[in-house]
């Protein structure tokens, strides 16, 4: 039996000089969760960020993320790609949760009982009597 695909994101952090370097590291990376079985579902653009510090002498990479479906067996094939690939310096896959398209259920508002005035005036005379006026 065929266990069956889950959601899985991919956050990269790629190398690249030029925007057309990190797009041809990010196509690869794609490639592979395809050649894997996966399909692709959505993708963040990726976007040039100063890194916190260095990794080596790299100071700037493309950072993003990919969310795509795979079968659980075919995520250490994707792995090892990962790891052989030179020009992702960082990656962190996660399994996420699948979102549903529910509407936002409304608040119930709680009705606050109006206070009458001789409700007040009863207060007002308990604060007299405890402040000692």
């Amino acid at each position: 039996m065929q266990p069956e695909s889950k959601l899985y994101e991919i956050t990269y952090i790629l190398k690249g000089e030029s925007e057309e370097e990190a797009i041809n590291n990010l196509d690869s990376l794609k490639k592979s969760v395809e050649e894997n079985g996966g399909m692709n579902l959505e993708e963040s653009r990726s976007f040039k960020r100063r890194l916190a510090y260095p990794l080596g002498k790299i100071r700037e990479a493309f950072s993003g993320s990919i969310k795509f479906f795979l079968k659980p067996d075919a995520i250490k094939n994707l792995e090892e790609f990962l790891k052989r690939e030179n020009n992702i310096i960082r990656y962190l896959i996660t399994v996420s949760r699948r979102q549903t398209n529910k509407p936002p259920q409304p608040k119930k508002i709680r009705r606050v009982a109006e206070i009458s005035n001789s409700d007040i005036r009863e207060i007002d005379k308990k604060l007299e009597e405890i402040l000692g006026q």
